[in-house]
């Protein structure tokens, strides 16, 4: 088995992408090979709707990772994306990466498990997350949706529930897909909210 862990963030050292290698050592200890990636560090352009991708199956822009994702996507049996919120909504590296991501290869995706990670600059803060929820509703991939507290002194045992709860829907997932019977309920969600 095969995770893709993507850190929208500019800045490579950030809690999200600190988060995301706290998770890749349980998906290594467990034995799944797991990949961190940082492409927001250059900027992430936002999707301009020229409609090259219908054509061409790949984003006309080559920043953000985006279609070295599409290309490995078949091999891929899990995602966890992971941005951080500005004014409770998703920052924009997030929601151009989504929106690239999966208006260029539709079906590419569909019912394959993934978590969200959008991390909170402040506990009170709520995050509306469905600005990009949406992607992974519509492609009819199970998500766990986490909006973590994010400092530097992160919730570690949180970090590795997420990564738990993910292979334990990857299992299942290709359990169903080995016995013909029927997968994960399209755009299954589940939402952690952490204290």
């Amino acid at each position: 088995m095969r995770v893709i862990l993507v850190s929208t963030d500019r800045d490579e050292n950030s809690p999200a992408a600190e988060m995301l290698g706290s998770m890749k050592t349980v998906f290594d200890a467990d034995g799944i090979k797991a990949e961190v990636r940082l492409p927001g560090a250059g900027g992430i352009h936002a999707c301009t709707g020229c409609g090259k991708c219908r054509k061409a199956g790949r984003c006309f822009f080559e920043d953000g990772g985006i279609n070295e994702i599409i290309s490995e996507a078949d091999l891929i049996d899990g995602f966890v994306f992971a941005g951080t919120s500005f004014f409770g909504a998703p920052d924009r590296q997030l929601c151009g990466f989504m929106d690239r991501l999966f208006r260029c290869a539709p079906g590419k995706f569909d019912g394959k498990p993934s978590v969200l990670i959008i991390g909170r600059r402040n506990r009170e803060q709520s995050v509306r997350a469905e600005r990009v929820t949406v992607h992974l509703a519509e492609a009819g991939m199970p998500y766990v949706s986490v909006f973590p507290y994010i400092n530097k002194d992160g919730d570690i045992q949180e970090q590795k529930d997420t990564a738990e709860m993910l292979i334990r829907m990857m299992r299942q997932d290709d359990e169903e897909r080995r016995q013909g019977t029927c997968r994960l309920n399209a755009g299954q969600s589940s939402n952690f909210f952490s204290r």
